[in-house]
C-alpha cells in the first residue's frame, strides 16, 4: 500500500520555555502537514497525555502524527504512525502491532544500517 509521505516533517523537541503542545499549534498553524512527536525523559503517563493534547491539534489541522519511538503510545491513541530508533521495537513486531495502513519510519545513521533495513516493510527512512 502506498502512503504519501510527507517531504517536510516537523520534530517536536523538549524545550522549557515551550510546550509540544504549543510546538505543535504554532506548526500547524503555519501549515505544516507531518508532525512527529518527539518526547524524551517523561514518564509514559505524561507523554501519552501529552500525545493525547497534540492529537486534538493534530485531527483539527488534518494534520499527520507519527509518535517518535513508542508504539504503545502510538496505538493506544490511534497516531497516524510511529517512527522507530535503531533500539526500539522491531519493525515486523510493530507491524504486527499497528497493522498496514500506519506509517512506521525507521532511523538510518550509515550506509551500512541503510544495507541492512533495505528490505524492511517501512514506509520511509530518517
Amino acid at each position: 500500500m502506498l502512503k504519501e509521505i510527507s517531504k517536510l516533517h516537523y520534530l517536536t523537541q523538549d524545550l522549557e520555555y515551550i510546550s509540544h503542545h504549543q510546538q505543535v499549534r504554532i506548526a500547524c498553524e503555519a501549515g505544516v502537514k507531518w508532525v512527529q512527536l518527539r518526547v524524551k525523559n517523561k514518564s509514559k503517563d505524561e507523554w501519552k497525555q501529552i500525545a493525547i493534547d497534540v492529537k486534538s491539534i493534530t485531527d483539527k489541522f488534518c494534520c499527520t502524527l507519527i509518535i517518535n519511538d513508542s508504539v504503545a503510545i502510538a496505538n493506544e491513541i490511534n497516531a497516524d504512525g510511529v517512527h522507530l530508533g535503531q533500539q526500539d521495537l522491531n519493525w515486523q513486531e510493530t507491524r504486527n502491532i499497528l497493522g498496514d495502513k500506519k506509517i512506521i519510519g525507521f532511523s538510518i545513521h550509515s550506509i551500512e544500517e541503510l544495507n541492512a533495513a533495505k528490505n524492511y516493510n517501512v514506509d520511509y527512512f530518517g
